[in-house]
């Protein structure tokens, strides 16, 4: 019986401490994906104010709607983002869910936080393609 305790209370701080460092790692790649969005606004107003600035008339039109198009989805990501439980931070200047479901293990909670860094990671290189595209121009890259 007092193997059986021993072990059992084993077995809870390992899996305890696998949680934590899956919460932690989640945290930090949630952490990771704000700085890529900060990144990624700051390219998508580098695009809008050069198309109203610099660019040639044949192309404004297309490089605003890309710039609506890539604001959308930006907003939908940072609509979606959702916070690691226990995830202390400063300097977020966005709003996302604070609430997690007590029903989603660390392990999904890491999972999701991939998904979202993937797809900001996703817009970044889309944005970071306009402003390739137009860097030779004039001094747009970020």
């Amino acid at each position: 019986m007092g193997r059986s305790l021993i072990l059992l209370a084993l077995i809870i701080v390992a899996c305890s401490h696998s949680s934590d460092d899956l919460l932690k790692e989640a945290a930090q790649v949630h952490n990771l994906s704000v700085k890529i969005g900060e990144h990624v606004a700051q390219k998508i107003q580098a695009i809008e104010e050069y198309a109203q600035t610099e660019a040639d008339s044949l192309i404004r039109p297309q490089l605003l709607d890309s710039v609506i198009i890539l604001n959308e989805q930006l907003s939908d990501w940072e609509n979606e983002l959702v916070e690691v439980p226990g995830n202390e931070h400063e300097g977020h200047d966005h709003d996302h869910h604070h609430e997690v479901s007590m029903e989603l293990t660390p392990q999904m909670i890491l999972e999701i936080q991939r998904e979202i860094n993937q797809r900001i990671i996703a817009l970044n290189v889309r944005s970071q393609r306009l402003l390739d595209q137009y860097s030779d121009e004039s001094e747009l890259s970020l």
